[in-house]
């Protein structure tokens, strides 16, 4: 990673990094609780990586550069689906 890795646009840059440790810390820190707490989501990442959700909006793009149609819906008919 450190090297480069293919981003979506066809370049190769490197990729955020960080010491393991902090992700050791973390699952300390979880596995330290006592039994009626839990952590339900916890999210450990380098500083300066991108944005959470690179993959979808690069497949997506992938669609669109192909021709192939790409779905959207509103938050609208996001919210009326859920209810």
């Amino acid at each position: 990673m450190k090297t480069g890795v293919l981003q979506p646009n066809g370049t190769t840059v490197a990729e955020a990094t960080m010491d393991v440790k902090h992700v050791a810390a973390a699952v300390l820190y979880m596995a330290s609780l006592p039994l009626e707490a839990n952590v339900q989501f916890i999210t450990v990442m380098a500083t300066k990586m991108p944005f959470i959700g690179r993959a979808e909006r690069s497949a997506r793009r992938r669609r669109q550069d192909r021709g192939q149609p790409v779905m959207r819906v509103s938050r609208s008919e996001d919210r009326s689906a859920l209810s």
